[in-house]
């Protein structure tokens, strides 16, 4: 989740707040598991839990929104993942 220029991380057990736009983080984890799916969030495929229209379960626990714009790109996503 993206709080201005920082980021903050949530990972299983535990939460970080890094100096970074979202810009920058897109292109260092730039690989097929993650993926922005809102202005302001970006997930590992490999933690989602469940989908909804709207927002995204995560495996620790945190719901997140998908923006309509990201929607098609999520879905597309999901479906390669899931094959692997």
């Amino acid at each position: 989740q993206m709080v201005e220029n920082y980021a903050k991380i949530h990972l299983q057990n535990e939460r970080l707040m890094v100096h970074v736009t979202l810009k920058e983080l897109l292109f260092q984890l730039a690989s097929t598991r993650f993926l922005q799916v809102q202005k302001s969030f970006m997930v590992n495929l490999d933690h989602i839990v469940h989908a909804s229209g709207v927002d995204l379960l995560m495996s620790n626990g945190d719901n997140v929104p998908i923006g309509n714009v990201y929607k098609a790109a999520l879905n597309m996503k999901m479906a390669e993942h899931m094959i692997r």
